[in-house]
């Protein structure tokens, strides 16, 4: 992890040999994913790394490696990376049933996507999610998906007003969905 936040960009082979290698404690795999994220680059070998992470059988380093891809792909060019692969990836954890697995995945899609429809049943699937944590990162996502032009403004408003379970039955609000809705 520590390579990661120094930028030390000549050691990221340390950093993929690591995230993926079962000799490693999971703790260990999971921040290398940390650190590949932290460094902020991204490259096909550094996706394929994360990619093959999001297989571990520690949870924490398939939360580490899809937040890695999350914040990698948002932050950086992927012209040159066939996302086929990851969107697979991602639509397969898009059904977990670890909560912060799924939101990254979820949140994956909405980056990779070229338009709303090649996702909408996942995230219908998604919309009634008991955790609060998954729905807000998909309310994150609609915003994405509608700055970037891959959902309507007239579609995002009809699932968050008549489809979306903005909240739980029982559940007090301590963090309210609305500050993201207002961005709308």
């Amino acid at each position: 992890h520590m390579l990661g936040l120094g930028q030390f960009t000549e050691r990221v082979d340390v950093l993929m040999a690591v995230a993926t290698n079962p000799n490693r404690y999971p703790i260990v795999r999971r921040d290398a994913c940390k650190g590949l994220r932290t460094m902020g680059v991204l490259t096909p070998k550094i996706c394929q790394t994360l990619i093959a992470a999001t297989k571990d059988n520690y949870f924490e380093t398939k939360v580490e490696a899809l937040h890695a891809l999350c914040v990698l792909f948002s932050t950086n060019s992927h012209k040159n990376i066939d996302v086929k692969e990851l969107l697979s990836v991602a639509k397969r954890h898009a059904k977990s049933r670890e909560f912060d697995v799924r939101m990254y995945a979820l949140a994956l899609l909405a980056l990779l996507c070229k338009d709303y429809s090649e996702i909408e049943e996942v995230y219908k699937a998604n919309y009634f999610h008991p955790n609060w944590q998954v729905r807000k990162k998909m309310v994150e996502s609609f915003v994405r998906l509608q700055k970037d032009g891959k959902i309507s403004d007239e579609k995002v408003r009809d699932i968050l007003e008549n489809k979306f379970l903005q909240t739980s039955y029982g559940f007090e609000i301590q963090f309210k969905l609305k500050e993201e809705l207002i961005q709308l």
